[in-house]
């Protein structure tokens, strides 16, 4: 198999298992739906789960592309990755549309 064709599979395994998580599901479900950044402190309060809890679920989504973090304020927030791909972007839209958390 080509290295090419090695890190692109690899980066769809890493991208099928970011949403496997019902959290991280979550988490992008209210990103979507807001269409501006939040603070790990609002997914905390929308979601009834820890800031750290969270925190380790916006690391993994942010290092697989689908979130970034923004820094212009002082409190972190977090917003829908804009270099999202067409497909990424029609599978979100099925998962805010058909899944619940």
């Amino acid at each position: 198999m080509a290295p090419t064709r090695k890190r692109d599979n690899a980066r769809l395994a890493r991208f099928f298992f970011a949403l496997s998580n019902r959290t991280r599901r979550g988490i992008l479900r209210h990103l979507h739906s807001l269409k501006t950044p939040a603070t790990v402190a609002e997914l905390s309060a929308l979601l009834n789960i820890s800031g750290r809890v969270i925190r380790k679920h916006l690391s993994l989504l942010s290092s697989v592309g689908l979130v970034e973090a923004d820094r212009a304020v002082q409190a972190r927030s977090y917003r829908m990755a804009s270099s999202l791909t067409a497909c990424d972007r029609y599978i979100l839209d099925c998962i805010s549309a058909s899944i619940r958390v």
